[in-house]
């Protein structure tokens, strides 16, 4: 008789992260599991791409961005040669924005560069499974969309940024404050704008950077800081309904937007926002 049929596609469940920050992420057992599936991917590609969802190709994005700072972080190329291996797994004609996958080889390359591999070599091997529009844009991989930080990466918008301030070093001093309480930040975006409504006219920033957290067991609960160097003073609008605590040192600004919370419980953060400011 024949041997039973075997499927040489692995069964697996693809889950989504909980945690999607690339600052400081932590490992997740997912990470292990999206290791595994690269790993038979590499050995025997036949119909896993087809296997795969549109949310498990985001999955696989998000998980080849932390693998860039898995790799930084312990200085292991293996790492490198996962990610880059999720990325060629993506079918790019079944995602929404193909720009992903630019950004995300481009923090994989610099990831390499910061360890010392070979990323001509890297790259080249990743490419020979990608699909062919996919493994174009293995061919010159730039780092943009992003700036790198010793803990990981922060997101750049596209508005003005040119504080004469360290506005991030400030951001990740708030940061720490907001992972101290009840909080987890999940975003660190550069270069971003000031919310107009909360003034009574719109300020002129030099540069903005904003702050994205959520409740650590309710996750529905979200925290915004926005700081900002300013080339004028300006004038904060009524807070309204939402809860909110302000700090100006100078021309710097922090504001502290957050949902479930009080304008009087937000107050236990105005000492380390005029701290963090000060600085």
């Amino acid at each position: 008789m024949p041997p039973p049929f075997e499927s040489p596609v692995p069964v697996m469940s693809i889950t989504t992260y909980e945690d999607l920050t690339l600052l400081d992420p932590r490992p997740a057992p997912l990470d292990d599991e999206l290791r595994r599936l690269c790993a038979a991917f590499r050995a025997r590609p036949a119909g896993i791409r087809n296997s795969l969802t549109t949310d498990d190709f985001y999955t696989l994005l998000l998980f080849a961005r932390r693998a860039a700072v898995f790799a930084m972080r312990g200085r292991d190329a293996a790492w490198i040669a996962d990610g880059l291996t999720a990325v060629a797994l993506i079918d790019d004609e079944r995602i929404d924005e193909r720009g992903d996958v630019a950004r995300t080889l481009g923090l994989l390359h610099h990831a390499a560069m910061f360890v010392g591999a070979d990323a001509a070599a890297l790259f080249a091997a990743a490419a020979k499974q990608a699909t062919r529009s996919v493994a174009r844009a293995f061919r010159q991989p730039r780092f943009s969309g992003y700036d790198a930080t010793a803990a990981g990466f922060v997101r750049r918008d596209a508005n003005e940024y040119r504080p004469a301030h360290d506005l991030l070093r400030a951001a990740l001093e708030l940061r720490a404050m907001l992972e101290r309480d009840r909080y987890r930040v999940d975003d660190v975006v550069l270069a971003t704008a000031l919310p107009e409504v909360w003034f009574d006219a719109p300020p002129r920033p030099a540069g903005v950077v904003t702050i994205g957290a959520r409740h650590r067991e309710h996750t529905e609960q979200v925290a915004i800081a926005f700081v900002a160097e300013l080339e004028e003073p300006a004038r904060i609008a009524a807070a309204g309904d939402v809860a909110s605590v302000v700090v100006v040192e100078g021309n710097l600004l922090c504001l502290l937007v957050a949902s479930h919370e009080t304008t009087a419980s937000l107050q236990r953060f105005a000492a380390p926002m005029r701290h963090a400011l000060a600085r």
